[in-house]
């Protein structure tokens, strides 16, 4: 790796606004020293926070690792790559990170050559998708560094004329077995959750249930991507409360130490209460901090200011099915003295789940018994 890496910055318009976002100097025995554009410098134990959501991680991670560890001489497994392996491994092959930055002029220049649209049918989108599983089951489809544990992987392709850049989240084969059906329930109700908090106001990405004859897919629209090279700065919780908070405790409190510091505003805090409860709600055991994100701009002063990106993995991961086994659960609302907006949303999200044609009986019959429990706690 070279001593002294550039990262570069791109914005909404792509390469003809691009800037360098400023340098990383990596020190003999450890830490690294970053130099900003503006010529402020810090000195760092580890990679800056606004470059860790880059760390390859997540089942995306591991077909990055899968596809490019051996052309860099690095080990095969991510949890043995340092911080320095990280920054190699994304200065030679991160051109295309979640986020706006880019590190090292290896990635830059892939970065201005690549040209990976594909222009689709909706027929043609289909066998797209089922071929592109075929192959990330290899993994051999490295896309980005994505977090995410859930099987996925990255596309881009023009459909009647509009790019569109897209995280696609996948079914098991549809083969009538109960784990291929319930995964398939839930990446529906995933949608439908981000249907309910979009109708409420709230800020969503653009999704779609797609099934073909193989598997159910779950589209999503980038929010950090804006045309063929247009990209945005966000930064994930995780990153963020490591970096200003350090207590990873709930959502709504890292939210309330963000705005008393100055970094989120109030209607931001509030938004975040309300979505952590909503998520309560449905049954969303998994609402960890890499899910939920933010925008952000380089400040011209010292302090950061952010706000939040539209929401995403929202749904009733309560339910998955546990290895190969959909195992039967209870579900029981959270002890709060008041539900409010949230549990009203909640209540729509249910009933939204317990009519959709594609979703299973069993499911449904789920989402009428979670649908009566808060009728009754809201009544």
């Amino acid at each position: 790796m070279p001593a002294v890496v550039p990262i570069h910055q791109i914005t909404h318009e792509g390469i003809s606004s691009a800037a360098l976002f400023g340098t990383l100097t990596a020190l003999e025995g450890g830490g690294y020293i970053f130099i900003g554009d503006d010529n402020r410098s810090a000195l760092l134990e580890s990679l800056p926070w606004f470059l860790q959501d880059m760390r390859p991680q997540g089942y995306i991670g591991r077909a990055f690792c899968h596809a490019h560890s051996d052309k860099l001489g690095l080990c095969n497994s991510l949890s043995e790559w340092s911080d320095d392996d990280v920054i190699y491994a994304l200065s030679m092959f991160g051109e295309d990170s979640p986020g706006n930055l880019i590190v090292g002029n290896v990635a830059w220049q892939q970065f201005l050559t690549s040209n990976q649209e594909i222009r689709l049918s909706a027929d043609g989108l289909i066998d797209y998708y089922d071929s592109m599983v075929d192959t990330a089951v290899l993994g051999a489809v490295p896309g980005s560094a994505g977090a995410g544990e859930h099987p996925k992987f990255i596309a881009r392709h023009i459909e009647v004329d509009n790019v569109r850049n897209v995280i696609v989240k996948f079914s098991p084969l549809l083969d009538g077995s109960t784990v291929a059906v319930r995964w398939k329930d839930l990446l529906i109700a995933e949608h439908l959750a981000l249907e309910t908090l979009k109708a409420y106001g709230l800020d969503v990405p653009q999704t779609r249930i797609i099934i073909s004859g193989k598997r159910c897919y779950f589209e999503s629209e980038r929010f950090d991507r804006v045309g063929l090279k247009g990209r945005i700065a966000t930064v994930s919780f995780d990153a963020i409360d490591n970096a200003f908070i350090g207590s990873h405790r709930t959502w709504a409190a890292s939210a309330n130490v963000l705005r008393s510091n100055g970094m989120i505003d109030r209607d931001c805090e509030e938004q975040i209460r309300l979505v952590e409860l909503f998520g309560r709600c449905i049954a969303n055991t998994d609402m960890h901090f890499g899910n939920l994100s933010f925008y952000w701009v380089a400040p011209s002063s010292h302090s950061e200011r952010f706000r939040l990106a539209p929401l995403y993995d929202m749904l009733p991961m309560f339910y998955a099915p546990e290895k190969s086994a959909v195992v039967h659960r209870v579900f029981n609302l959270p002890l709060v003295t008041e539900y409010g907006k949230a549990g009203e949303l909640a209540y729509s999200f249910w009933n939204r789940v317990s009519t959709h044609e594609n979703v299973s009986d069993t499911f449904k019959e789920i989402a009428i018994a979670n649908a009566g429990l808060l009728r009754r706690a809201l009544s």
